[in-house]
């Protein structure tokens, strides 16, 4: 690891922005949930969008906006699929997940709902966080440290500390605490956050419905 490097002005901006942004999102007050749309997507996309572009002078592929190896991100998709799999069989069996996650009422019996949510507030999220963390972060680090384990690393600990920050690292969150470290890896290894996307929200879909299912299994064995 070229210490010199990792620490040169380029870099040291990098990180004032990367701080810059999220700090900017938690202390922005928002009024709405359409002033919280516009925030997120100003100071999680917008604002490093236009560094990548207007300081770095760089490609946003190279920061996984591309189709990259679509072979390895199947592959790596699958693999990961199955470890979240075996991760949740602990959660749900032997840790009563199914106590403590959440989904609003209104998602579990109105399946218009649920769809609805899957595809626009889970998948908007989805999107701006492989974006912001594994496009912008862990990708630019991935250049500076030549180590996938350290770049990887890098990103999921400012993504945790970004969830504490804002009071959102809890049980409810839980698959995106999950999912943080092996999307990382998916989209490493395909060097696109395309199927990190993909492999985080189908893996969404599956936990929130079979969460749904169990619910309503319970509440039916109930009567």
């Amino acid at each position: 690891m070229n210490i010199k490097k990792i620490f040169k002005a380029e870099t040291f901006v990098t990180i004032v922005i990367i701080a810059l942004s999220l700090f900017l999102y938690m202390v922005f007050k928002v009024d709405g949930n359409f002033q919280k749309l516009v925030s997120t997507i100003g100071f999680l996309f917008l604002m490093p969008v236009l560094y990548i572009k207007l300081i770095l002078k760089k490609s946003l592929g190279d920061f996984g906006i591309k189709i990259g190896d679509w072979k390895k991100g199947i592959i790596y998709s699958v693999i990961c699929m199955f470890v979240l799999a075996i991760i949740f069989y602990f959660l749900f069996t032997k840790f009563n997940f199914i106590e403590k996650y959440y989904l609003p009422t209104s998602v579990i019996v109105n399946f218009k709902s649920f769809i609805l949510r899957e595809l626009l507030i889970v998948g908007f999220f989805i999107a701006l966080y492989e974006f912001f963390f594994r496009g912008f972060v862990m990708f630019y680090f991935l250049d500076k440290f030549k180590s996938v384990y350290y770049s990887n690393l890098l990103q999921v600990i400012i993504f945790y500390l970004f969830l504490v920050s804002v009071g959102t690292f809890d049980w409810a969150r839980a698959p995106y605490i999950l999912l943080a470290p092996l999307a990382g890896i998916v989209a490493q290894k395909s060097q696109s956050i395309l199927y990190s996307f993909i492999f985080s929200w189908i893996a969404f879909l599956i936990i929130d419905t079979v969460f749904i299912k169990i619910i309503i299994k319970t509440a039916l064995l109930q009567q």
